[in-house]
């Protein structure tokens, strides 16, 4: 595998000259100018840093888990069921964005919907095709959690609660945490036929849908942006934000959110949500997209 010494890019058989700079950055860095800096470098606020090589990869639910902003809503569709938009994703923005102050979140406060056939809660295929993106590991997140503590801005004031970890499985699916709704399966769709132990579900097989969250209230905004950029909390601001405390949401709603009709490229660019909301990407909270930059960057 090899890596570009300038985005820090990995892949096979990569396109390099004799620097192990890649063709897109000697494309994106042709015209840079004299005192501009390269696109992607920590002077142009587009250095992600590395991942330390002691912090575990993540599942999907154990990210969310972690995750001080949720951005979206997750729907999973169990293979089997009535409709099909495999690789669909769709995506809408929200009113209402949620800021955890105590981690990790619990998997029934997770916006994940699973989509069913009727008895199979319970069976081996139910349990197979989700094994893999809900496995937790307790000390996974721990370890994640006190590495973004000391390295990550938008973490260092959060509380790691105990209790919550100890309601988390040390290593185990919660896809029983999460809420469900019944599908209908039309005649001919039912799934027929044992299920082989020792075959494990692609998670791709799953149809998903994400609806963004990227959407807050100013006074939400303007709380997020004093922890962040000023290191302490505007006490002005901190009853408005929407603290997600342990007994909420006891049982997660079914029916989705309302949904604001605003493209997603119209989000406030002055919220920093994407390292909060993807903290394995951002382990040290940098090169978020909204940071200013001399050379910006574009979503293109």
């Amino acid at each position: 595998m090899h890596s570009c010494i300038r985005c820090k890019e990995r892949w096979f058989d990569m396109k390099r000259n004799g620097l192990k700079v890649c063709s897109r950055c000697i494309s994106r860095d042709g015209k840079r100018g004299p005192n501009e800096p390269y696109f992607f470098s920590a002077a142009n606020n587009l250095d992600f840093g590395e991942v330390p090589g002691n912090l575990p990869d993540l599942t999907m639910v154990e990210e969310m888990l972690i995750a001080r902003v949720h951005v979206h809503v997750k729907v999973l569709q169990v293979r089997g069921a009535q409709y099909k938009y495999r690789g669909h994703v769709v995506h809408f923005l929200r009113n209402v964005g949620r800021l955890f102050e105590e981690l990790p979140v619990l998997p029934e406060e997770l916006d994940i919907v699973l989509l069913r056939p009727p008895d199979m809660e319970e069976g081996p295929r139910f349990q197979q095709h989700f094994a893999r993106d809900f496995r937790v590991r307790r000390s996974c997140l721990l370890t994640w959690l006190h590495y973004l503590q000391r390295h990550h801005p938008g973490y260092r004031d959060i509380v790691v609660r105990q209790d919550r970890l100890q309601r988390l499985p040390l290593d185990g699916s919660v896809a029983a945490s999460i809420a469900s709704q019944l599908a209908d399966i039309p005649d001919g769709e039912v799934p027929q036929g044992p299920v082989e132990e020792a075959v494990e579900e692609d998670p791709s097989d799953a149809d998903a849908s994400a609806i963004p969250n990227l959407q807050v209230t100013d006074t939400e905004l303007n709380a997020l942006q004093s922890r962040l950029l000023d290191g302490a909390p505007d006490p002005e601001h901190m009853a408005d934000l929407e603290y997600m405390l342990p007994s909420a949401q006891a049982q997660h709603p079914i029916p989705l959110p309302s949904i604001r009709r605003t493209p997603i490229d119209e989000f406030n660019r002055s919220q920093p949500l994407l390292t909060l909301a993807f903290p394995t990407l951002y382990p040290d909270g940098k090169a978020d997209f909204v940071e200013p930059r001399e050379r910006v960057a574009t979503k293109k």
